[in-house]
């Protein structure tokens, strides 16, 4: 659902855009600057957002006083929203996956007395099937070991963002869950 909308942003964003563009002439614009934003504006409607993006900042650092800079400012506005929404939509469905996988291991806990040595053991009773993270990596499973034979007590499952390595920041962001419970998480997604 997510990818439909940042499709219709990125058309109408595009069309807004194009007709700006349009409206401008540029005639008094630089020739490099005009070129510029008619590449920006090409590679946005490729949705190649991160190439648009680099290329209308550089269009602003090189032309400041470019006739269509308003217009640039806006599409470098939308392309970092845009990017901040998708950043947001993948965090959600790692909330969403941790979440069932938390519910699966508990549901396994009640009926056979204790967490499962590995997420594997769920399928397919306790869920469906083990979804990947957003960037293709496998949500980190691990339980407390086991002790003069008692049962596993404690488990720890997280994701640690699109870089897959502890600590982080935006997208590399680590969201964790200790024994059903987000011991981290965006500030934003509680």
């Amino acid at each position: 659902m997510t990818g439909n909308i940042v499709k219709r942003l990125c058309a109408l964003s595009l069309i807004v855009a194009i007709a700006s563009a349009l409206a401008c002439g540029g005639d008094g614009d630089p020739k490099e600057a005009r070129e510029m934003y008619k590449r920006a504006l090409d590679l946005q409607a490729e949705q190649q957002n991160a190439a648009a993006l680099a290329v209308f900042r550089e269009l602003l650092e090189k032309y400041p006083g470019a006739s269509f800079r308003s217009d640039v400012e806006s599409n470098i506005s939308f392309i970092e929203n845009l990017f901040e929404m998708e950043r947001r939509g993948r965090s959600r469905i790692v909330v969403d996956h941790l979440k069932a996988l938390a519910r699966a291991c508990e549901r396994y806990k009640r009926r056979r007395g204790a967490y499962p040595a590995e997420l594997g053991a769920l399928v397919p009773e306790y869920i469906e099937k083990i979804p990947s993270c957003p960037w293709g990596h496998v949500y980190n499973y691990r339980t407390e070991p086991n002790r003069r034979g008692k049962p596993r007590q404690k488990y720890f499952l997280a994701c640690f963002g699109s870089d897959g390595i502890p600590g982080g920041e935006e997208d590399a962001f680590d969201c964790i869950v200790k024994e059903g419970e987000f011991i981290q998480i965006h500030e934003w997604l509680r």
